[in-house]
């Protein structure tokens, strides 16, 4: 029963959480914690989202915890404190490749 529940979780990996849909996933959060002028994409993405206010420190445990759910990861603490981090096209990275080693 236990390599099947790794297969069911490979397969749900590979098909759910593609490429794509982490960044539209991760973006599409972004975009509901930014103001109007804010939520341009590539902006944003790129925006340091601590530094500009964006996210608090409560806010930023709550999107990691989010995160952490959704695609049944587990960031790291070298994640947490690595400088890419620090935007959400480095959490979307961090995200891809916490994904694909699980899967």
């Amino acid at each position: 029963m236990n390599s099947l529940v790794r297969v069911a979780r490979r397969f749900y990996a590979l098909f759910m959480f593609n490429a794509k849909y982490i960044e539209t996933y991760v973006l599409h959060y972004a975009q509901k914690l930014a103001p109007a002028k804010q939520s341009h994409a590539p902006e944003l993405l790129n925006l340091r989202y601590l530094e500009s206010g964006l996210l608090d420190s409560f806010s930023f445990l709550e999107m990691i915890a989010d995160f952490e759910k959704k695609f049944s990861i587990q960031f790291s603490e070298q994640h947490l404190r690595s400088k890419a981090f620090g935007t959400f096209c480095g959490v979307i990275q961090s995200i891809k490749a916490l994904v694909a080693a699980t899967s």
